[in-house]
């Protein structure tokens, strides 16, 4: 085998993964091929509201056109930023380069076989909604025969790419949990490493919250109800889960480690306190201004290590979570109480 030969993938990539590459070689940014893949689809769904009774229309059909792409390009945007979070992760884990590319390959690309079958998952799913709700995916019966198949198609498609997106969140979120647990370096004082993953976990919590938070806003109208309160508590649960079990692993070992210095240190203050109380008694026994100095030390050796955080994140990387998560949930319930405030 030549050097420069690359081994095989572990596994054939999916038709996701395939678009994201043709996508990734178009030229430009990414977000402009997005954005004018969705476009079309936007004016498509404007041009269908003509034909919804003015009773019957509770919204545009354009609000959830805007969300064709969206998945694949939350799966294309994640899955940059796992590259970069391995890549800030490396220090702690012995890898070679050869599975460093491998590992990067499994956190970045769905296998095809499981994709197919989340995708038929997910076709299934649009079917069931065709079969109850006609009308919903299909238009009412004055629509154009055109409109109604582009519209079906475009619901397949997204039915589908969400079905996938949610598949790819749990398995790049669980494949986080597992190079956590190889890590082999893991240093309280030398943490930084091991906050990379924080930078993945963030965004996901926050863009599938803020999705729902899309979602509510302009399907719910003004009628908050209890349904409504109640998928916004779903929403926080959901982000809180998102962002902190797959750290939890790498939290439990650096708790272990924190035990282990505290330990450490304790047991070296136990030995120092014992050479003072020798000295005390004999004064042959050691120097105790030396002693002090050593007790001095490592009392601020202590205090450092019971300060050290054992969740893995920057404060910063959690003030973003509370800001994007918390924030909007908080400006709600304060709008909801002044409106009814007013109201009475």
């Amino acid at each position: 085998m030549k050097g420069n030969d690359q081994l095989p993938p572990p596994f054939p990539p999916s038709w996701i993964n395939r678009l994201i590459q043709t996508i990734d070689r178009l030229p430009g940014p990414t977000w402009v091929a997005y954005a004018a893949a969705t476009a079309p689809a936007v004016l498509l769904a404007i041009w269908s509201d003509r034909f919804q009774p003015p009773s019957a229309l509770a919204g545009s059909a354009a609000y959830g056109a805007a969300l064709t792409f969206f998945p694949i390009a939350l799966i294309h945007y994640l899955d940059g930023v796992a590259r970069k979070c391995l890549n800030r992760f490396r220090p702690a884990i012995s890898l070679s380069q050869s599975e460093a590319e491998r590992l990067s390959y499994e956190l970045t690309t769905l296998p095809r076989g499981s994709s197919r079958a989340v995708s038929l998952l997910g076709a299934g799913l649009a079917v069931v909604g065709l079969l109850v709700s006609p009308e919903e995916m299909l238009g009412p019966p004055g629509m154009p025969v055109v409109l109604s198949v582009l519209g079906f198609a475009g619901a397949l498609f997204v039915y589908m790419s969400f079905a996938l997106l949610f598949y790819h969140t749990i398995r790049q979120l669980r494949l986080v949990s597992l190079i956590h647990a190889r890590a082999t370096t893991v240093n309280l004082l030398q943490p930084q490493p091991l906050y990379a993953f924080s930078n993945l976990t963030l965004p996901t919590a926050v863009a599938l919250v803020l999705l729902s938070y899309y979602v509510i806003a302009v399907g719910s109208g003004a009628a908050m109800g209890p349904a409504t309160l109640g998928l916004l508590a779903i929403n926080l649960i959901l982000s809180v889960v998102l962002f902190t079990l797959p750290l939890y692993g790498m939290h439990a070992r650096l708790r272990d480690e924190k035990e282990r210095l505290m330990s450490a240190v304790s047991s070296r203050i136990e030995g120092v306190l014992n050479g003072i109380h020798r000295s005390l008694e004999e004064p042959a026994a050691g120097d105790i201004d030396t002693l002090n100095k050593g007790l001095a030390s490592l009392l601020l050796e202590r205090d450092l290590i019971a300060k050290s955080p054992t969740w893995p994140w920057s404060p910063g990387t959690l003030r973003a979570f509370a800001s994007s998560v918390l924030l909007p949930i908080v400006l709600f319930f304060v709008t909801l109480i002044l409106e009814r405030w007013i109201g009475t």
